[in-house]
């Protein structure tokens, strides 16, 4: 479960005031069809010039940088866009006494302003919604009129701008008396203020998220959109991402009041999938909301990653299974809470995370699954060979503790077990666990967390090519004469072939070989036939399958009396390169028959 932010994650983060309306004066991205009046816009100013926390930088070419609250920065611009672009704002000796900044709680920012004149203004700015609901008068057309505010038209103007996708913002104000105005922001309450205006601020989803999106459906994630902004935007911009789609239905989408008003019970209905739930959206929500979310699909024993950016969602970053901060536009308090800091603020990025931790653990997998064919066949093969020599030891020596040769006793002596298990497993490991990740990755389902690290498809492997390895090692042990004879070779007077150094060099080349190229099937844990596919694009693996086949070579051929080997004859090389490379084709039918047998359809039961 991802429980996404909406802005700067799925969205752009660039605000723009697109549509609005001040003093009872409609506007569209064209601008204002009648012009605002000039008392009018000089409230604008000063609430978006000192109710906020954003600034106008000027630049040598005299243009503006804004930096600061994406949303704070959009009005500062549609400010200067409203002066005709004059980049500096001349507050007449205009400042500001005292301010409040953005909270979720009373869902607005405040501040006091003293006016050139004298006057003492507070203004609040904040979600629409709540700033109408403070208002008991509105600024008209003409001059300074205030007339009473006629709440179902504001709220109307809010909802159609919503609707299409426009993050809404409303502004109002209230002058004070020198008393009021004295006491501060603290003392005063946001009620009986004027209605100065409602701006749509339009921020555009990124290109590439419907698509991450639909890729995290695809491997088996649900994700929610977590976001202050009102339900109808929030609506509209999961339909645009995906989160949302076809017909709408009940309960897919909440605000956060009506959400804390819910019982935990009522919640999971909403959010466990294996009781339909189709909560998509939380709209409205405060920071309290994101932690009581992220808990409850905890319960659910769900896997849950958190996005955030501000200081407030620190808990729920702390709770979740992955906290996931962004690295922009998030504080300093929010990336220390979180496991993973994203770097470009992008969802995309939270894919690509899901992508190469679903790699790094098949890449674990891989390894183990390699590992161990390796172990148990070495172990099964030095352990019975021990076994058989003790019972029928080689019939030039003497069974006795004065004179009997240790090294017939074994055919893969501690040196070439030291090769085995200290070069060729490392190497091995260095091989499979740097393979990068495919896109098929994200086109199944999750690990389930009680499933074991070693799966069914895993023992398979495991079994059919450790008993492949084990059936023509032991033959080569117990009947060499069927392949490999002394021919080529050396052996002292009346010295048999069997267990002498050269049979024990073909046993030792043979079981390196079947390892080499079951390297290659190890790269596949699930049913794909094909133990190449994408292995040109692998340069490491490839790189140590080269490496691991020359120091074999040198191994063989001129380790002498240090590695207990002979060099082995072309032929002897030819056939034991042979036997191992038929674990591809025994890999390949195994996989291709288990993928038949687990995509035919099943046998109705009954009569």
């Amino acid at each position: 479960m991802i429980c996404s932010d909406k802005t700067g994650t799925l969205t752009q983060n660039v605000m723009t005031v697109v549509q609005g309306c001040i003093a009872g004066q409609e506007f569209t991205e064209s601008g204002p069809d009648n012009p605002i009046n000039a008392d009018a816009l000089q409230l604008f100013h000063l609430s978006s010039k000192f109710n906020s926390t954003a600034t106008a930088k000027v630049m040598p070419d005299q243009t503006s940088k804004f930096v600061g609250n994406a949303t704070e920065c959009a009005m500062l611009k549609f400010s200067q866009q409203l002066r005709g672009g004059n980049a500096e704002f001349d507050s007449a000796g205009a400042n500001r006494i005292d301010f409040l900044p953005f909270n979720s709680a009373s869902k607005s920012a405040s501040c006091l302003v003293r006016a050139d004149n004298g006057d003492f203004i507070h203004f609040a700015t904040g979600a629409s919604e709540a700033i109408v609901s403070k208002c008991s008068l509105a600024l008209g057309k003409k001059g300074m009129n205030e007339e009473k505010i006629n709440g179902k038209e504001w709220d109307n103007r809010v909802q159609l701008m919503a609707k299409s996708g426009l993050r809404t913002v409303g502004l109002c104000y209230r002058k004070l008396s020198q008393k009021e105005a004295h006491d501060g922001l603290e003392a005063l309450k946001v009620e009986k203020m004027t209605m100065l205006g409602v701006l749509g601020v339009k921020d555009p989803v990124r290109k590439e998220v419907p698509a991450a999106v639909q890729t995290c459906k695809t491997a088996g994630i649900t994700v929610r959109m977590v976001t202050g902004d009102n339900i109808d935007t929030a609506r509209f911009i999961a339909r645009e991402c995906h989160i949302l789609e076809g017909e709408p239905s009940e309960n897919e989408a909440l605000e956060g009041p009506v959400f804390a008003k819910m019982s935990d019970d009522q919640i999971k209905a909403l959010v466990d999938p294996k009781l339909g739930g189709k909560l998509r959206v939380l709209a409205r929500s405060s920071p309290m909301d994101k932690l009581r979310l992220v808990k409850i699909l905890k319960e659910l024993d769900e896997v849950v990653a958190v996005t955030g950016d501000g200081t407030n969602d620190a808990p729920a970053l702390k709770e979740a299974n992955v906290g996931l901060a962004m690295n922009i536009a998030g504080t300093e308090v929010a990336k220390e809470a979180s496991d993973i800091v994203i770097i470009d603020d992008n969802f995309r990025s939270i894919v690509s995370a899901v992508k190469w931790g679903r790699s790094v653990f098949d890449n674990i997998r891989k390894f183990i699954q390699f590992q161990l064919t390796i172990n148990f066949v070495a172990l099964i093969l030095a352990f019975f060979s021990a076994v058989w020599c003790a019972i029928a030891p080689p019939k030039e020596t003497e069974f006795t503790k004065a004179s009997f040769d240790t090294e017939k006793c074994t055919p893969l002596n501690a040196i070439q077990l030291l090769w085995v298990n200290l070069i060729m497993d490392a190497m091995g490991a260095l091989a499979l666990a740097t393979e990068e990740p495919e896109d098929a990755l994200l086109l199944r389902k999750p690990v389930g967390k009680s499933e074991g690290l070693i799966s069914a498809n895993m023992w398979r492997n495991i079994a059919v090519q450790g008993l492949y390895q084990l059936f023509v090692l032991f033959g080569i042990l117990f009947s060499p004469e069927v392949l490999f004879d002394a021919t080529g070779y050396t052996l002292n007077k009346g010295e048999a072939y069997s267990q002498s150094r050269p049979h024990y060099t073909v046993i030792f080349n043979a079981f390196v070989w079947c390892q080499i190229f079951n390297e290659f099937n190890s790269r596949r844990l699930d049913n794909e036939p094909s133990a190449f596919r994408g292995v040109l694009k692998s340069k490491i693996f490839l790189f140590i399958i080269v490496c691991t086949v020359v120091t074999q070579y040198l191994f063989v051929e001129y380790g002498g009396e240090y590695t207990k080997t002979v060099p082995l004859t072309q032929r002897d090389w030819l056939v034991t390169v042979l036997i191992g490379s038929i674990s591809i084709p025994i890999g390949f039918f195994t996989r291709l028959i288990a993928g038949a047998a687990s995509s035919a359809p099943a046998k109705p039961k009954g009569d």
